[in-house]
């Protein structure tokens, strides 16, 4: 055989590799819609394209997965559903956030991600805490995108459980999901233009914050949410910009609705709380304040609206129920 003829053989054999470029545009997990076809969702993401959607067919998926490119997981609505568990051998810690280490279910690192009709089971109900770390239903660092439609549940009944975690986030939309079994619920630092919108954030045994914003530049907007049975519903501290509207929250006689600390220029407007300690709670700590608290209806607390003593802010009008004292220091 020639020389020529060798060289073109091998450049034949050669194109026929594998490449990272030619990534699959229609990854499919299982097998109930034509494309390509793979056991699992880790497999699919890694073998997906950029900017593709990767669908996901109704079945349970015990694994934990990491993407860090731009997609859109779409599970499929054929009857049943999609839902991730745990693994066999259980949770590992795969993850960090917060300064704590993490068993994340699914974590999206440095892309844009979109997820859609997924569950998110730690299968954990009544189980202690993780011996190492906290569990994380979904993370997103340094990531945007959107988690719609999803229910994540079952999170070990321990202080540190997290439904949704997002660090250093930008363009986040948090809608229409259905949370629970979580202890700090939706966790968001250093998080910019966020919509957390149309959630029901609902604990069966103990959750201390529904909605925890940290150090975030904002804009956020909070708007009709239900969030019940929680220590504090919806919670904002150092956060710029943050827009708290009609939400449904009821808490615990020894529990504050909305709590916003180092607050200014905020507004809080047709909410509904019942059943609180502080109903509505600012502590402007030496910031401007001239948040707008107006239009909300309080139902049964022991103090409808605390606000500090040199505060600014326009606080009504509101409508209050069977409250011990309107406002209060």
């Amino acid at each position: 055989m020639s020389k020529i003829a060798l060289r073109t053989m091998l450049f034949a054999a050669v194109a026929l590799l594998p490449s990272a470029s030619w990534a699959v545009t229609n990854a499919v997990v299982g097998t109930c819609v034509s494309g390509t076809q793979f056991a699992t969702i880790q497999e699919a993401v890694d073998a997906a394209s950029n900017a593709s959607t990767v669908k996901v067919c109704p079945g349970s998926y015990p694994e934990q997965v990491t993407i860090n490119k731009s997609l859109t997981l779409n599970g499929l609505a054929l009857g049943r559903s999609a839902v991730i568990v745990p693994p066999a051998g259980g949770f590992a810690l795969n993850g960090s956030g917060g300064g704590f280490p993490f068993a994340g279910q699914i974590i999206i690192q440095n892309a844009t991600v979109n997820i859609n009709n997924v569950g998110v089971d730690a299968n954990s109900v009544g189980q202690s805490c993780l011996e190492v770390g906290r569990w994380v239903g979904i993370a997103y660092q340094s990531a945007s995108g959107s988690v719609k439609n999803l229910a994540i549940r079952n999170g070990p009944t321990c202080a540190d459980s997290t439904a949704i975690l997002g660090e250093n986030t930008n363009n986040l939309k948090i809608t229409n999901n259905s949370i629970h079994d979580c202890a700090d619920c939706i966790d968001l630092t250093g998080a910019v233009n966020s919509t957390i919108s149309s959630n029901a954030i609902i604990q069966g045994e103990v959750a201390y914050l529904g909605v925890n914003l940290k150090n975030s530049p904002g804009p956020t907007t909070i708007s009709g949410n239900t969030i019940s049975k929680i220590e504090t519903g919806i919670y904002a501290i150092n956060s710029g910009s943050v827009s708290v509207t009609g939400n449904i929250i009821t808490t615990n006689p020894f529990a504050i609705g909305i709590q916003l600390v180092g607050a200014s220029n905020h507004a809080v407007q047709n909410n509904r709380i019942s059943n609180a300690y502080q109903a509505i709670a600012i502590d402007d700590t030496g910031a401007t304040g001239t948040n707008l608290v107006t239009q909300n209806t309080i139902n049964d607390a022991v103090c409808g609206i605390s606000v500090g003593p040199n505060s600014i802010d326009t606080v009504s009008p509101n409508t209050f129920y069977v409250v011990d004292g309107w406002y209060c220091p």
